[in-house]
């Protein structure tokens, strides 16, 4: 009768357990919920980077150009007078730096605040509208 029981209790808490353990992963730029679907506004984003004026001495250590813009350019309009957020990415994939403006059209211009970002330390960018990844 113990055996049973304690059988029981086991069969009771791995169900729970498997119950409970999901996943859920997006691969495409589709997310559906119920019968709502929301696409993103664009299929793909990309940035081009403007630099100032170099800082420091030529031929010595600890100057840079500094990265003072950033034009992302969509896909398509579908975009156009929403939210878009970029962020800067660093050497090791984590955004070093967030810049919000609205789009306009297809593009998204970010003006950088002086003395803007050491270009060295630039390796890439993620661009969200509405809180949306895009490309």
């Amino acid at each position: 009768m113990r055996k049973g029981i304690i059988a029981a209790i086991v069969a009771v808490a791995l169900f729970a357990v498997g119950a409970f353990a999901a996943t859920f992963t997006v691969t495409t730029e589709d997310v559906t919920s119920g019968t709502g679907e929301f696409a993103a506004c664009a299929t793909s984003v990309g940035v081009e980077f403007t630099t100032g004026n170099y800082s420091g001495t030529l031929g010595t250590t600890g100057g840079d150009f500094p990265v003072t813009q950033a034009v992302a350019t969509f896909s398509g309009a579908g975009c156009a007078g929403k939210a878009a957020t970029l962020a800067v990415l660093g050497s090791n994939g984590e955004a070093i730096a967030e810049f919000d403006v609205n789009v306009s059209g297809t593009t998204a211009t970010f003006d950088i605040p002086t003395p803007g970002i050491p270009v060295g330390l630039v390796f890439g960018s993620a661009v969200l509208v509405e809180g949306t990844p895009i490309g």
